[in-house]
């Protein structure tokens, strides 16, 4: 019975069948549409865009970094910075505590370089995704660039968060040899502002590299159903 459906259906595969095509490309796909309509075909780019590009996703993370991780690493690198002058200033009205204000003005130097190198990232990042977004031919991302952008915010997170134990520690400095901080004077006030921008900066980042999981693994479901589709 296997052998007399197999034959059955080779007398099929044996006629030839002539229809009216047209190539139509989309990123790095060609796409055959058979008497397809250019209203169909662009409805056929917007379905793709939706089902490959994952272009909700690519804007939702775009507006994350504009608006929230842009934003949150230049006010910590301000007040950073602001705070450096600062601790200066304290430097040279108190010698006697010379030494600790110098602790703190390199922490805050080599937090603002952190912050600074990462944010630049970040911006170029951006416009790499609005170029892929806004040019429907442009190079679709590839699992690994994915990779190599967690491991940047994970070392990211990982510096910012030793930064923010030495910075703890030189607030307990602050506290004038007794169980309580002296929160009360400029530079206690002024750290625990610092340690709470940066807090809300490991928050940002660290939401931000939830998206990228989020899309590295959308992307890889999408590899597959490629490969056996």
């Amino acid at each position: 019975m296997q052998l007399v459906h197999i034959s059955f259906l080779r007398q099929f595969r044996e006629e030839e069948i002539a229809l009216p095509c047209q190539d139509h490309q989309y990123r790095n796909m060609v796409l055959r549409h058979f008497s397809c309509t250019k209203k169909e075909r662009r409805l056929v780019d917007q379905f793709l865009e939706r089902k490959l590009a994952h272009s909700a996703l690519i804007g939702s993370l775009i507006d994350k970094m504009e608006k929230e991780d842009l934003n949150t690493s230049k006010q910590l690198s301000a007040y950073a910075g602001q705070m450096r002058r600062q601790f200066t200033a304290f430097a040279h009205k108190t010698p006697h505590k010379g030494r600790y204000y110098q602790s703190v003005s390199q922490a805050l130097a080599l937090l603002m370089e952190t912050v600074d190198i990462c944010r630049e990232a970040t911006r170029r990042r951006v416009q790499r995704l609005k170029a892929l977004v806004a040019g429907k031919k442009a190079a679709p991302f590839h699992p690994a660039d994915f990779r190599d952008i967690q491991l940047v915010l994970n070392q990211y997170l990982d510096n910012l968060s030793n930064q923010h134990q030495r910075l703890t520690v030189l607030l307990e400095q602050e506290s004038n040899g007794t169980a309580t901080f002296r929160l009360g004077t400029r530079a206690g006030l002024s750290l625990a502002k610092l340690l709470a921008l940066l807090q809300k900066e490991i928050s940002a980042v660290g939401a931000t590299a939830e998206k990228v999981e989020e899309w590295r693994r959308r992307l890889r479901i999408l590899i597959i159903q490629e490969t056996y589709n």
